[in-house]
């Protein structure tokens, strides 16, 4: 949270692979900030360890840290070889969980040269601020240019005609100028949300002073949310501000992913007044908590001359009232606990307080949603025709727009104290439709559970999606799982495992879960009682699946999980159940796992409730920082049935 520094100017470098001498670029400005080379670790108050990547990101970096000694803090540079200087590489500070590692950064380079990109300045920026080094007069890409070179290029652009002072982010920044004073005047381009307030607010807390007109301002603040094209949406907005002052551009990408990559916009822009351009994430009313977001306040804060602070991530998103309290509660949380995932934000999901509903539907559901409501009358709720008569309100959003918008308008209608259900409908005829969930974007507290659900015409789609929406509002309802199962459970707890691929070991988390619960692992088929078949997908699904059951003995029941390598934990894959006939397969689930881990996602969560249904285990969680532990406690009751038949005419009859 509180981003570390290092403690000392003495820095030992170490090279964990083939760079082509380019990391020394990193270490003479190191040197040009004061900062003292040592020969030996042992003299050193802390590491540069250089890591060009060869094979895959993670492995590479686990081996690197693996070979150096402990002790002393890191600073981790993570080299990819390219020549596009708009190459997008995941962080991989994601899959750093070293302790001593203080700053992870990507940087680029090409042969023997780091690139000269935004990139690349970005990383530099972040390994200045553990450093605690002021940002000096030259805060740009001119520190990855040989020293000698610098003033040559100064002067080439000085004698430039006007029509080649075009400027690219990287000139732009050549010599970047700082704004002339605190006074500010925002212009607003478009439809933010009221998002941009956050930017102004942070302004204001950093000494900033916010004036009505842009006469009386030392600068002007322009935010510009694209709608359509960026070069377009961006002139457009510059074409409606006055000339004279410096600018500091905003340019506002609507998306509810925080991983989201736009190309830098500071590419499109012409106009010398610009002194920044800056690229940040949003999504509806409010800014992701992303590094993106956090990279570009930081140089906004650059030109302001503004010093970093303690605070240089992504604390400074949050709504002020909220920062103390989400990190008392981080602090103290045990390291394993530490992964949060928005699963883990439900983990003590709340119930209903009875069993007396209200249902309120917010647009044109074609009478589906009756199938819910006969389910809920079925599971012996109550359906009461006002609000004050119930314990709780179920509330059917059909999205007609945007699901943000839709849901808002839609809250907004129902009266407030009341426990809420909210059920988001989504109208397609393809039961494998894949839609963001929702209850991302909710953050009204009377709502206890947010679930998305297929529908087409009048009817509710017969598909995974549903029947995972129906699990969650059955838990917070409080439901007994009854002695009806689409699954047959197993009948023993002995289990021999099968893997038919490379896992990296990530398979052993599921495994040791299986432990946990009381499940006994075996050391050959013929003593269990059961198979668990681990089957990581490295073509195609179907023929991998194939493969892997040819090779595995009949005449015990099957527990198939299929594994899916990526670092996306919102990636969509199809249910690869569908593509399983055999039927000693008892139950088929997708995982996502990245390098040796599991992800902390809502198709694991999902998964994991499968598997764990067909074991009848009860809902004791195992132990704390394994894949049930951290994240299956809020999903491990949701029993595996159908909807109830008796009360739903329109299930298909065996």
């Amino acid at each position: 949270m509180d981003q570390k520094k290092v403690p000392g100017k003495k820095f030992h470098v170490s090279v964990a692979g083939f760079t082509n001498g380019a990391h020394q670029t990193y270490v003479n400005d190191l040197k040009g900030l004061g900062q003292i080379e040592v020969i030996s670790p042992e003299q050193s108050d802390y590491l540069v360890l250089f890591c060009p990547i060869a094979s895959r990101v993670g492995k590479d970096i686990g081996e690197t840290l693996n070979k150096i000694p402990g002790g002393k803090p890191i600073v981790l540079v993570v080299m990819h070889h390219t020549y596009d200087k708009d190459h997008f590489v995941p962080e991989s500070r994601r899959l750093v969980e070293n302790q001593e590692v203080i700053v992870t950064v990507d940087v680029l380079f090409h042969e023997s040269k780091m690139l000269i990109c935004n990139h690349n300045y970005m990383a530099w920026c972040q390994v200045k601020d553990v450093l605690v080094v002021s940002p000096g007069p030259v805060s740009s890409w001119r520190s990855w240019l040989p020293r000698e070179y610098v003033p040559q290029k100064v002067k080439e652009l000085s004698n430039m005609p006007e029509s080649g002072k075009r400027i690219s982010q990287s000139v732009q920044n050549m010599d970047q100028k700082k704004v002339p004073g605190k006074k500010f005047h925002v212009s607003v381009a478009g439809c933010t949300n009221g998002a941009h307030q956050t930017y102004v607010n942070d302004l204001k807390g950093l000494g900033q002073i916010e004036v009505i007109s842009p006469e009386q301002s030392d600068y002007l603040v322009v935010f510009c949310p694209i709608r359509s094209r960026v070069g377009t949406d961006i002139g457009e907005a510059m074409n409606k501000i006055p000339g004279g002052k410096p600018i500091v551009l905003v340019v506002m990408h609507h998306t509810y992913d925080k991983d989201h990559f736009v190309p830098e916009s500071r590419r499109l822009v012409e106009n010398p007044e610009v002194i920044v351009t800056v690229d940040v994430l949003f999504h509806e009313n409010k800014m992701l908590i992303c590094n993106r977001n956090d990279m570009a306040w930081c140089q906004v804060k650059d030109v302001l001359v503004v010093s970093s602070g303690p605070v240089s991530s992504w604390r400074s998103w949050f709504p002020r009232e909220h920062v103390p309290q989400k990190v008392k509660e981080l602090s103290n949380m045990p390291e394993s606990g530490k992964r949060i995932s928005q699963s883990v934000q439900n983990m003590d999901q709340k119930k209903v307080p009875g069993k007396k509903f209200h249902v309120s539907v917010a647009g044109c559901t074609n009478g589906a949603h009756q199938t819910y409501v006969n389910d809920l009358k079925g599971l012996g709720q109550i359906e009461v025709i006002s609000p004050e008569q119930s314990d709780y309100l179920v509330l059917f959003c059909p999205i007609a727009s945007r699901v943000g918008t839709d849901i808002g308008e839609a809250m907004n209608k129902i009266p407030g104290g009341k426990p809420i259900v909210l059920v988001v409908m989504h109208h397609t005829y393809d039961k494998d439709h894949f839609v963001p969930e929702s209850r991302r974007l909710v953050e009204n507290p009377e709502v206890i559970v947010t679930v998305d659900v297929l529908f087409h015409e009048s009817k509710m789609l017969i598909c995974n999606r549903n029947y995972m929406a129906w699990c969650q509002v059955k838990d917070v309802l409080g439901v007994s799982s009854g002695p009806v199962s689409s699954c047959r459970p197993l009948r023993g707890k002995k289990f021999h495992v099968s893997v038919a691929g490379c896992t990296n070991g990530a398979h052993q988390t599921y495994v040791n879960d299986l432990k946990g619960l009381g499940q006994i692992e075996v050391i050959s088929p013929e003593q269990s009682d059961y198979l668990v078949l681990f089957c990581p997908i490295r073509s195609r699904v179907g023929t991998d699946i194939g493969e892997a059951m040819n090779k595995i003995p009949g005449g015990k029941p099957i527990v198939l999980v299929v594994m899916h390598h990526t670092y996306d934990k919102d990636h969509f894959v199809p249910e690869s159940r569908r593509l399983v006939e055999n039927p000693e397969v008892i139950v088929t689930v997708d995982v996502l796992f990245y390098e040796s881990k599991m992800l902390i996602c809502n198709r694991n969560d999902m998964a994991w409730c499968q598997f764990k249904d067909v074991l009848v285990v009860s809902p004791e969680p195992p132990a704390a920082g394994s894949i049930g532990g951290v994240y299956s406690q809020w999903a491990v009751r949701w029993p595996l049935w159908p909807w109830p038949r008796s009360s739903n005419p329109d299930w298909p009859q065996d």
